[in-house]
């Protein structure tokens, strides 16, 4: 963990770019968790764990531990970010009508800023743990 960090920091504003710019990526192309054309499957569920876990562990590298405040701010609004640039680009067509209801809108905002959060709290207490 030390290590990745320490390789982390050599580059921070790169690597701030490439963790924001992926939540909002991620919030953009993702979203939402499913419609009725696109159930959620286990296929699907594994890319979003893998790819909101990626931005978690990346919050990990150019944040100090106990940031959980900071990380739940910027994954929800950088995934606000990316959900609002997916209306914009589907503005008008009707995917946006099945796409954009308040269920999916609510769940996605919610679940994925604590799901970041978890898991940069969750390599934070494995890495004291393996410590010991």
């Amino acid at each position: 963990m030390d290590q990745l960090r320490k390789s982390m920091l050599t580059h921070p504003k790169l690597v701030w770019i490439l963790v924001l710019a992926y939540t909002a990526f991620n919030g953009c192309f993702f979203f939402p968790f499913s419609n009725p054309y696109h159930s959620m499957d286990m296929g699907r569920t594994f890319t979003f764990l893998v790819a909101y876990g990626y931005i978690g562990i990346g919050f990990t590298g150019v944040l100090a531990k106990n940031k959980l405040h900071l990380v739940l701010a910027l994954s929800f609004l950088f995934t606000f970010i990316g959900m609002g640039l997916r209306y914009w680009l589907e503005y008008g067509e009707i995917s946006n009508v099945y796409n954009f209801t308040f269920t999916n809108i609510i769940l996605y905002i919610l679940v994925i800023p604590i799901y970041c959060t978890l898991v940069y709290w969750l390599v934070y207490q494995l890495n004291a743990s393996s410590d010991t």
